[in-house]
Parts: structure tokens; C-alpha cells; sequence
């Protein structure tokens, strides 16, 4: 049974702001241990969860989990927030039902269920134009990026609002096993792994964008260009997988030399 949804969500108190941009931002630190999101685990395999940025203690947590159909990995929703006690806990629900950051998030139901099927769906990503990404007077929309196997190998795909089934992103995927994209602040960015050369690798797309041009999900599934390379400044024989980007950091799992149950995650300047 494996318990993968450390309190690793903690980290990522920060603001919301752009880089360089809130005036009141603090360095903020790490939790000096791993705390057990008990509330959130069940007796079933749960992982892979997305990590989001809040800023008043609101949050969201979407993992995979084996709850539901036991033989495979679907994703998982719950809102919840941050409790302030004696020390600092993940709770489930909603402290303040009528925060307007809720407001979008409230979708993210309908486009799980649209991505879980008789198959296993890994990596989930939900992005809001608004939240997500310096994107001044464009209307919020809500989207999940995940990866699932229902082809026989992964494939990164977007669920969207509405009656539409999920698309392939067909620039991000190969023949061999593609996942986890993450998104850089600017949209002019995308990571994610493949094993398209053999083990697992950090991919990077560039989306060349100009400084007034809003960001659309339709710029980020189909772009008009983009630059798509192999991270070879992180590449060797080792697996690298699961990229998260935080304003101008990249955290990433590796079965390198020195993890605990041989795993561990390092953090890259991009």
C-alpha cells in the first residue's frame, strides 16, 4: 500500500503574484518534516499529485488514487485549506465557501470525470488562464492537462469546460511515453518527460510570445510555433520525471544515486 500525498502541498504558500512582483512576498521555508495528509489518503494507492499555489490559505488537491476502480489509477478532487493551530494541517473542504477563488475551481469535477475511464490517469494539472499565468484582462477558464495510458502508452491530454471529450496534445506526444507538462508563469514554456530516447528525460518547448500577447489554451494545444528540445544540461542514464516549475525553479523526482527508497527530488534554476 503506498501513501504517496506527503504534506509537500506546504511548500507552495507563496503568492500568486508574478515574479518580482508582490510587495509584500517573504522567503518562505521548508517544513523540517514530512507530514502524512491522512485525511486525504485512503487504504488504496494514492500519488501523483498537483501542487497548488495559494495565497489566503485556499487550495485544491488533485492525486491519482486506486479508490475508485481498484485496478487502475484515476484522478481524485477535494478543495480544502490551510489550518493554522498548533501546527499547520491540509484540511478538507472549504473554510470559506464564498471566496471567489473557488468560484472556477468549482469545474474542476466535471473535467476529472471526463479524463478517468478504464485506464490509469497520472499527473494531473488543472491551469487557469488567470491564476496560472501573467494574463491580464482575459476571462478565467479552467482546463486539466494529465497523461493517461488508455493507448497503451501515455499521452498528455486537455480536458476543457463543456461537452467536448479530451484531445491529444499532439506536439507534446511521441510513440514512446510522454507526461507531467508544466507550465512556466509566462505560458512561453512547457516541461514535461518522455522516454523517447530510452529512460525517462526533461523535454522543453519554447512558445515564442510577444510581451502584450494573451495567453489562450488554443496558443498552448496547437502553437503557431515552438522550439521542442531534450534538457540535456539534466539528461544522463537516470530517470527524471514529474517537472514542476515555481516562477523561475524547476523541482523534479530522479532515481539518481542518493534518494530515499530510491527517489528524490532536486530542484534546477531555469
Amino acid at each position: 500500500m503506498k501513501r504517496f500525498l506527503p504534506f509537500v502541498v506546504l511548500f507552495l504558500v507563496f503568492s500568486c503574484w508574478p515574479p518580482g512582483m508582490d510587495p509584500d512576498r517573504k522567503a518562505g521555508k521548508f517544513l523540517s518534516e514530512v507530514v502524512n495528509l491522512e485525511e486525504f489518503n485512503s487504504e488504496h494507492d494514492d500519488y501523483n499529485s498537483t501542487l497548488p499555489l495559494n495565497r489566503h490559505g485556499e487550495a485544491y488537491l488533485v492525486f491519482s488514487s486506486k479508490r475508485d476502480r481498484k485496478d487502475v489509477f484515476n484522478l481524485t478532487y477535494f478543495p480544502a485549506y490551510l489550518k493554522y493551530d498548533k501546527r499547520l494541517e491540509l484540511k478538507k473542504g472549504k473554510e470559506r465557501p464564498g471566496l471567489s477563488y473557488y468560484e472556477i475551481y468549482d469545474e474542476a469535477p466535471q473535467l476529472i470525470n471526463k479524463a478517468n475511464g478504464n485506464f490509469n490517469v497520472y499527473g494531473p494539472r488543472l491551469i487557469s488562464l488567470q491564476r496560472d499565468f501573467v494574463n491580464y484582462g482575459t476571462a478565467d477558464d479552467l482546463f486539466l492537462f494529465y497523461a493517461d495510458d488508455s493507448s497503451g502508452k501515455m499521452d498528455i491530454k486537455c480536458a476543457r469546460r463543456g461537452t467536448a471529450a479530451p484531445e491529444a496534445v499532439k506536439y507534446l506526444n511521441s510513440k514512446a511515453n510522454d507526461a507531467y507538462p508544466a507550465f512556466s508563469w509566462t505560458g512561453d514554456r512547457i516541461y514535461f518527460c518522455s522516454d523517447r530516447d530510452g529512460n525517462f528525460d526533461i523535454y522543453e518547448v519554447k512558445i515564442p510570445r510577444t510581451e502584450t500577447e494573451r495567453i489562450s489554451i488554443e496558443s498552448l494545444l496547437d502553437p503557431p510555433s515552438y522550439e521542442l528540445r531534450k534538457v540535456e544540461e539534466l539528461s544522463g542514464p537516470y530517470n527524471d520525471k514529474c517537472p514542476y516549475i515555481l516562477h523561475d525553479m524547476m523541482v523534479f523526482v530522479s532515481d539518481r544515486p542518493g534518494g530515499s527508497g530510491g527517489r528524490r527530488h532536486l530542484l534546477f534554476r531555469i
